[in-house]
């Protein structure tokens, strides 16, 4: 074989390498073939995470630093000063 026959085989390898890849993606099946039984539980598990969701939030609005935060009904305490 010559060099330019070199090049134009790796060339076309090349070339069918990255062909290959989309190739596969687009012959793929994608659907799976999925049982009326199991899409039902997917919707039934995807309500009630919605539903959990919507609910956290609405425990979300609490004061998360409440605890650490003194009284804003009561006055701070002076603070001391050190003694020298």
């Amino acid at each position: 074989m010559t060099r330019p026959h070199i090049k134009l085989f790796a060339a076309i390898v090349l070339v069918a390498a990255m062909t290959a890849p989309a190739f596969a993606q687009k012959t793929r099946n994608h659907d799976p073939g999925r049982s009326e039984e199991a899409k039902q539980n997917d919707a039934a598990f995807d309500k009630q995470f919605r539903a959990d969701q919507n609910n956290s939030q609405a425990a979300a609005k609490s004061d998360p630093w409440g605890g650490v935060r003194s009284d804003p009904a009561q006055p701070a305490a002076a603070a001391k000063k050190p003694k020298k």
